[in-house]
């Protein structure tokens, strides 16, 4: 504004420049090509579905085949397919529904959306009971690891029960985290079962369980702590220094050397899993002193 001058734009000159064209004659002497990707223009796909009836020679009824669920009402596919990624990436009903308008043209309701992610969901539950089963196979997944978190449903907090193994990951929504539900996300499942050795995990009753790394390492510094031992790392290979008088806590001290002494062994790096770690029983110390099992809740005695 003129009363504000400081606030005015600079004025700048404008220009253009122009390639100077130089006469040429006969084929090129050589060119120059790099690939380009782009989107294709949104358009869409609008088809009939022709279902051929036939009548029965023997009864007289008509009869035709069934119709397969991606081609069942007014969308095909691959627009259900679409929807239900977008979906799953988190992208709510009603930006999905601008989306379509705005670069298709194609105007949806929120309520077909939603069937539309429901009959994709609906479609895939052989697949899931396939990963389901396949998580739970010991032959097929001797080592999985499980883990659970909050998750809000209709504004309810529920449960994600998650399992995860090389070659697949399973989700179970349960609207609890107790030992009733950790023995239906994991019910059969005979082989080892690392976890952060939440109680509940106690209800997987066939399992071999083995805590995991990162809260194995939180627990030795917990322990550490309250015996006035400066914390190490998982593995670290100084011994014990101790920040305050007492009577050194024995059992601990060699129950931490035997962990930290496996880890090292098995060639543990970065925090990951050493493939030498299930070889054999992990030592634990229970209420009575050390013995050979599975880690799960260790405790020190007194």
């Amino acid at each position: 504004t003129p009363s504000h001058p400081q606030l005015l734009r600079l004025e700048c000159s404008r220009w253009r420049t122009a390639p100077t064209v130089l006469p040429v004659s006969g084929a090129p002497c050589d060119s120059s090509s790099h690939p380009l990707t782009d989107l294709p223009e949104g358009s869409l796909e609008i088809y009939d579905v022709t279902v051929n009836r036939y009548k029965c020679s023997g009864c007289g009824r008509r009869v035709h085949a069934p119709v397969p669920e991606g081609y069942r009402g007014e969308f095909g596919p691959r627009l259900k397919t679409f929807v239900a990624t977008l979906r799953a990436q988190g992208m709510s009903v009603e930006k999905i529904a601008e989306l379509l308008m705005t670069v298709y043209r194609l105007e949806v309701s929120v309520a077909s959306l939603l069937a539309m992610e429901e009959g994709v969901a609906e479609s895939l539950d052989g697949t899931y009971l396939e990963l389901r089963e396949e998580m739970t196979d010991a032959a097929r997944t001797p080592h999985a690891q499980g883990d659970e978190t909050s998750m809000p449903v209709n504004g309810v907090t529920e449960w994600v029960w998650v399992g995860t193994s090389p070659s697949a990951t399973v989700y179970r929504i349960q609207e609890g985290r107790g030992g009733d539900e950790a023995a239906a996300m994991w019910a059969g499942y005979q082989g080892t079962l690392t976890h952060d050795g939440l109680d509940s995990y106690n209800g997987v009753t066939e399992a071999v369980h083995q805590m995991d790394l990162v809260h194995v390492n939180r627990w030795l510094h917990k322990v550490e702590a309250s015996h006035g031992i400066e914390t190490r790392g998982l593995l670290s290979g100084r011994g014990p220094k101790f920040r305050r008088a007492g009577r050194p806590p024995k059992e601990f001290l060699s129950f931490a050397a035997g962990i930290r002494d496996r880890l090292a062994a098995g060639g543990a790096v970065g925090g990951r899993a050493p493939g030498g770690l299930g070889a054999g029983p992990i030592p634990t110390i229970r209420e009575g002193g050390p013995v050979d099992g599975p880690v799960l809740e260790p405790t020190v005695a007194g």
